[in-house]
């Protein structure tokens, strides 16, 4: 089966009517065909029992003229044509009222990215009570001695006095569960969230908490910049984090010239930055070797400079998850997906804000976003933060393989996001997209490894391809906004991330 691509940009709005109208002169096409051949074939009958020898070749050539036409093959095509036309109207009637569902009608195989999200969905419902009796219970036990403080004696227990301090902290505990639950409105967000901070609490309670956060500027000719943060300290938001950094002047600078590396001028040529950043990671700890897994995560800071313009632009470029379990040194786990699918804070984004003042990033200069899998969500997230949009100017988002729409992404933010319809990932959010000629998405379904970054980047590649207005409109507009021409040199510098122990 070969690879096949559908773009969303939105409602479709066409006259219904006029459809529905060819398919009823294709119906009345269809019975005076249908009459027409039933006359011939009369007429062929009535010429085969002539005897002339005049009837008999007229009959002969109404034969061949009947099966040269294919008259009951055209009678089949009218009538499936005419179907198809009501069924079209039917849909695009509907897409006024939810565009993606015009994709998902016509697109079966999406449908079961659709009965997915239901089951997700299900699962979580019956999964958060679960947790949430957990995460109060853990709560308590912190505060176990402040529980029982003065309600103990060496002969007695005074039990109202500790079920009044048990209520005290029960309280607590459901005013700091609410903050962590930072606009998650659904079932398996408010999961995410909790589960996302139950393994900080097994790290500390089996003493191997990493309680800093290491970033550091390296590329091949070695490591420039670096600091340290609590990880703590952001883990309700980047707001108060993002404006401390931003208010002092940056002291340290770079010892060494950027990268020199390809401009970006089309998605697919920035999605194949994402491909080339996984593929050949600068930092030495960011390295997959034999006996380990790569024990930093990395991100791609790019910019673009283009004669005759005032500032230059940015893209920030970030990859997928590395590691499959939480808690390790690499922010780029699982504990970072369920943090980021359930809207905490990840160790990526403070790491991203800290290195775009590093970086020469000054305020007011324009950014965009692009990343795969887990590195799409950090994309979004820090598009859709304050510590960006009250600081910079967000040109785009571009995701591959990534549940982004359950981000509150600003409404003037473009978004151009690519979705195979097997890959379960950006089904993970349990929501359908929503999409604009502004947000679009480009759903592909076929052959190949679903979640494969050279998938998508052949999806992107198609799309390019297709002429679809609406896309090459968004892509125009982006070229727009980065000041992307010809001319425009580009330059990248690599920051490594890390989970460290507190020196």
């Amino acid at each position: 089966m070969s690879r096949t691509i559908t773009i969303d940009s939105g409602p479709v709005f066409v006259d219904t009517e006029s459809l529905r109208g060819t398919g009823a002169i294709l119906e009345f096409a269809r019975w005076a065909l249908e009459r027409a051949v039933a006359e011939l074939n009369r007429a062929q009958v009535i010429l085969a029992g002539a005897v002339s020898a005049e009837a008999l070749y007229a009959s002969s050539a109404l034969s061949q003229i009947l099966w040269q036409i294919g008259a009951a093959h055209l009678i089949e095509e009218a009538k499936e044509c005419a179907e198809g036309l009501r069924v079209a109207a039917n849909i695009y009637d509907y897409s006024d009222h939810n565009a993606a569902n015009t994709v998902l009608s016509a697109h079966v195989d999406h449908m079961n990215g659709l009965y997915f999200q239901h089951r997700l969905n299900s699962v979580a419902q019956a999964l958060y009570p679960q947790i949430r009796g957990a995460d109060i219970l853990y709560r308590l036990s912190e505060h176990r001695e402040q529980i029982l403080s003065g309600c103990i004696d060496e002969n007695t227990v005074n039990v109202p006095k500790i079920m009044r301090n048990l209520g005290i902290w029960a309280a607590v505990a459901g005013v700091t569960q609410a903050q962590l639950m930072r606009r998650a409105d659904t079932p398996l967000e408010r999961s995410a969230a909790l589960l996302s901070r139950h393994y900080p609490r097994i790290e500390k309670w089996e003493g191997r908490y990493l309680p800093m956060l290491a970033v550091r500027g390296s590329n091949p000719r070695g490591t420039h910049i670096h600091t340290r943060v609590e990880r703590d300290s952001y883990l309700f938001g980047l707001e108060h984090y993002a404006t401390e950094i931003l208010a002092v002047p940056a002291v340290h600078r770079l010892v060494a010239p950027r990268d020199a590396t390809s401009t970006p001028h089309t998605p697919s040529a920035l999605i194949t930055k994402v491909q080339r950043l996984r593929d050949e990671p600068s930092a030495p700890s960011a390295r997959t070797t034999a006996n380990s897994a790569p024990a930093s995560g990395e991100f791609e800071i790019e910019r673009h400079e283009t004669p005759g313009a005032q500032r230059p632009t940015w893209s920030v470029v970030v990859k997928g998850t590395q590691e499959w379990f939480p808690g390790t040194s690499n922010p780029k786990d699982m504990q970072s997906n369920l943090a980021l699918v359930g809207r905490v804070p990840a160790d990526e984004e403070a790491a991203v804000v800290w290195a775009l003042s590093q970086s020469g990033v000054q305020p007011g200069d324009t950014i965009e976003f692009v990343g795969h899998s887990q590195g799409g969500i950090v994309a979004a997230s820090l598009a859709a933060s304050s510590a960006i949009t009250d600081h910079y100017t967000v040109a785009g988002v571009v995701t591959a393989g990534s549940p982004i729409s359950g981000i509150e992404l600003p409404e003037t933010t473009p978004v151009l996001a690519f979705e195979n319809t097997n890959d379960i990932v950006p089904a993970l959010d349990g929501q359908t997209t929503s999409t604009s000629a502004t947000r679009i998405t480009v759903y592909s379904t076929g052959e190949g490894s679903p979640h494969d970054l050279g998938g998508y980047i052949a999806d992107a590649k198609d799309a390019e391809k297709t002429g679809h207005s609406e896309f090459d409109r968004w892509v125009r507009k982006r070229q727009i906004a980065l000041g992307l021409t010809d001319d425009t040199v580009t330059t990248s510098q690599r920051y490594a991330i890390t989970r460290v122990m507190r020196q």
